[in-house]
């Protein structure tokens, strides 16, 4: 496998000169959602091998990203080695690998490999590199997110009797832990040299690969002091028991997506936020209105819930 035995999610195959510009923004961007990326040792220099280093890769990864820019193309790979690389003779299927545009026009890859173009692929002229690795996490995620299973897992927390609130309180204060601890064990990584960059990203990847959440995960690796946690559970206690006042559940909104930035539908609900759908969004949404309110003034869109 990869380094040290790891199984990756992710590999990205890239031309050496757009390493710096582009590909080491997007690992950051990417090991933030809790991806573990594999990149250095598929920087493609002259004499390099693009399907040997596409196997090795797709060997001991997931997924992998091939990025294609001018710099790629300058390489002058054969037709032969370049066509095949998306081929399922050579990564048994094709949706694996997933080709971004870097900087270059439809025209020239359409030069360089017409099978190549027609595959749809990622375009940096059209999304930020945010907004790239927000796809990428999505497609390398284990456990993709349907509404009915979302619905069916909310209403445990609308209808709860108190040994089932209890065990939602447990459940929620577990993750809220394990991510304070794990942000704060983010925190403590050095910034390294430029020339050491490698060992920023191995050490980043060693704390996703102990922790073990899902992919799509954001992290800020942030420092979060025990006290804030303390407060927090409080909070978040009271809301589960259903002892807010309408001011307070808009005051409890507010804090719990300021505080530090944390991903609190994912502590909340175990639904990491880069993963959900605009459908989802809206109804947990809704859900955290609904769940902690002494007044049923506001109600949750039945809609939702019933459908």
């Amino acid at each position: 496998m990869g380094r040290k035995g790891m199984k990756w999610d992710l590999f990205i195959s890239h031309a050496s000169e757009d390493k710096g510009t582009f590909v080491k923004p997007l690992v950051l961007e990417l090991i933030k959602r809790n991806i573990k990326v594999w990149y250095d040792e598929f920087s493609l220099s002259p004499g390099s091998s693009l399907k040997e280093s596409i196997e090795k890769g797709i060997r001991d990864s997931d997924f992998g990203v091939v990025v294609l820019s001018k710099k790629f193309f300058e390489k002058k790979w054969p037709k032969k080695e370049l066509n095949a690389i998306f081929t399922k003779e050579l990564i048994g299927d094709s949706e694996r690998l997933i080709p971004i545009w870097h900087e270059i026009e439809l025209e020239e890859v359409f030069t360089e490999s017409p099978l190549i173009a027609d595959i749809v692929a990622l375009n940096n002229k059209h999304l930020h590199i945010e907004e790239i690795a927000r796809e990428l996490a999505v497609k390398v995620s284990r456990q993709p997110f349907r509404l009915q299973d979302v619905k069916k897992r909310i209403s445990l927390y609308l209808n709860t009797n108190k040994f089932d609130r209890k065990r939602l309180e447990l459940e929620i204060f577990y993750r809220l832990d394990l991510l304070a601890n794990f942000e704060n064990e983010s925190y403590e990584v050095p910034l390294y040299e430029e020339d050491e960059w490698e060992l920023f990203v191995e050490e980043k990847n060693r704390i996703r690969e102990k922790y073990k959440f899902p992919a799509g995960l954001y992290e800020f690796g942030e420092k979060i002091f025990k006290n804030e946690v303390r407060e927090m559970k409080k909070s978040i206690k009271k809301w589960l028991h259903k002892k807010n006042t309408d001011e307070e559940i808009q005051e409890f909104a507010y804090n719990l997506f300021s505080w530090h930035d944390v991903d609190m539908y994912y502590v909340l609900f175990g639904y990491p936020n880069d993963l959900r759908s605009s459908e989802i969004a809206s109804l947990l949404d809704d859900i955290i209105f609904a769940v902690g309110r002494k007044s049923k003034s506001i109600e949750p869109r039945p809609e939702l819930i019933l459908n």
